[in-house]
């Protein structure tokens, strides 16, 4: 029925049943010819539109992914392939998931004849970051009255499967990042990556292949066999470097519509802080910890930005201390990590840990917290670190760091 009813429809509707109350005691109020003529009017409606009912053909594709409120406009094309003219024909998102929104009015198309076609667009607006199972929009007519709407005919062309929409956080670039670290030494090197000043590791060479540096051909080596060959290296030194993620809310409350603020500031700036950290060429390992530990290696042709969001999308708040997994997990890396920055929400006995056995491996540190309120959490007393308010990260206030 929400579906189903216009606003003027509803506004009628609501009028009637007022009018039916008043006119039912007895036949002779007149009271009781307009409630007839109302619902006359509504039955007029609802059968004119079911007879008439467009058969349409709808193509276009609905969006994969989005980000925290930034609007999403679709552009459909639709043809009429009925006999008759269709009029008043609408496109709307309706009975959305929670946390996205259908953003302006119902774009109407006033007539589209026998075999016409238009563009009509659909727009939505997602509130929080997540994995959505959204619908294809609505397209109905309100012809003639604008009290019901009818959707096309079961002839019609028309996509009706569910779509998964990944929304994900929305953050602000950041402009510089200090990194105490310095290149370590990585077994097997990132093969065939760009050459930007690491020590490279020749490994032998190869036929020459389109797109191959001039600068590594083997003269000698193409003299001998009479085919251009290049020198082939591999990557040995590189920064590496490590983030990790707290999801466990220091003092948790319910949930806001568009998330808690504390965790969805953690989870944008861990996105601004990879963002630029790929786009400097590094490698970074991100270690998530949520309800399970999630561990990705992105930059230098291994997994990229992309990646990353996506998981920082799914994350849900830890309802209990992850760090003694978190712990076991970083640990298996940390001979090969540079620097570990800590995105904490909190400060324990388990964190403090990470970072000292993080220290004692030669990692350089950065620690960050995110507190809702100035003091809520304790000074580490043996790391510098930086503090931020959920404001100032989701209002794009932090630009370096």
């Amino acid at each position: 029925m929400r579906f189903k009813l216009t606003t003027p429809g509803g506004a009628l509707l609501a009028v009637s049943l007022v009018t039916l109350s008043v006119g039912s005691s007895s036949m002779l109020i007149p009271v009781y010819q307009l409630v007839c003529a109302i619902f006359s009017l509504q039955l007029i409606s609802f059968l004119a539109g079911w007879i008439l009912r467009p058969r349409l053909k709808v193509s276009g594709h609905l969006p994969e992914k989005g980000v925290v409120n930034q609007p999403l406009q679709t552009e459909f094309r639709v043809q009429n392939l009925g006999r008759w003219p269709v009029f008043d024909l609408a496109m709307h998102y309706f009975m959305l998931p929670k946390h996205l929104k259908s953003l302006g009015e119902e774009e109407h198309h006033a007539g589209l004849g026998r075999s016409d076609e238009a563009r009509m667009t659909a727009s939505l607006l997602p509130e929080k970051r997540g994995v959505y199972s959204l619908n294809p929009p609505y397209l109905y007519t309100s012809f003639p009255f604008n009290l019901f709407r009818t959707r096309s005919d079961r002839r019609s062309r028309t996509f009706r499967e569910e779509r998964s929409l990944t929304v994900f956080p929305h953050f602000r670039p950041l402009e510089s990042l200090v990194v105490p670290a310095k290149r370590r030494y990585q077994p097997g090197g990132v093969p065939y990556s760009s050459n930007i000043g690491e020590s490279m590791e020749y490994v032998g060479n190869r036929e020459y292949r389109p797109g191959d540096p001039l600068h590594r051909i083997d003269f000698r080596s193409w003299g001998r066999i009479a085919k251009p060959v290049v020198r082939e290296y591999q990557e040995e030194y590189y920064l590496r470097i490590g983030i990790v993620l707290d999801t466990q809310l220091l003092n948790p409350r319910r949930e806001p519509r568009t998330g808690h603020p504390t965790l969805e500031a953690a989870i944008s700036l861990a996105a601004a802080v990879s963002d630029y950290l790929i786009g400097q060429d590094h490698v970074i390992d991100l270690f998530a910890a949520g309800k399970q530990v999630y561990r990705l290696t992105a930059g230098r042709h291994t997994a990229q930005l992309e990646q990353v969001l996506e998981i920082l999308a799914c994350l849900e708040p830890a309802t209990e201390n992850p760090f003694p997994k978190v712990n076991e997990e970083v640990g298996e890396y940390l001979a090969g990590i540079s620097c570990l920055i800590g995105l904490f929400l909190s400060w324990d006995a388990e964190r403090e840990k990470m970072v000292n056995e993080a220290s004692r491996m030669g990692c350089g540190n950065r620690i960050l917290f995110v507190e809702d309120r100035e003091g809520a959490i304790q000074e580490p007393k043996s790391f510098p670190s930086v503090r931020f308010s959920p404001n100032e990260i989701l209002e794009g206030r932090v630009g370096s760091l």
